[in-house]
């Protein structure tokens, strides 16, 4: 499983494990799934090496698919997709982690995983 922290060397928190375990099946050996927790939520990506000594990029980097935070004021997550303009924007608000989940799995939109 990689998830982790900013801040490396942490064990992962239990809302990373069950985000790695619910969505554990699009994680490849040359394509790793990665769950970071930020400061105000989850970030949902692919590990990525650079493409060639060309590449502008030369350290391995996270290509962010989705980001979920939990509004507990609300009893609410929250999800939000990446649009072409590298910002995120709102896809919907869920009851629960499990439905956010099966929404970002399901993925109907192509919005997460393309």
């Amino acid at each position: 499983m990689v998830a982790h922290k900013k801040g490396q060397g942490e064990e992962p928190d239990f809302i990373q494990q069950k985000i790695f375990q619910a969505l554990k099946h699009r994680d490849y050996p040359e394509l790793p799934l990665e769950v970071v927790k930020v400061t105000n939520g989850y970030v949902i990506g692919y590990r990525r090496q650079p493409f060639g000594d060309w590449d502008p990029i030369k350290e391995p980097y996270l290509e962010e698919c989705a980001k979920i935070q939990c509004i507990k004021s609300r009893n609410i997550w929250k999800l939000y997709w990446m649009r072409r303009d590298l910002k995120w924007h709102g896809y919907g608000e869920y009851p629960s982690l499990e439905a956010a989940l099966k929404e970002i799995d399901e993925d109907p939109d192509c919005c997460f995983f393309g």
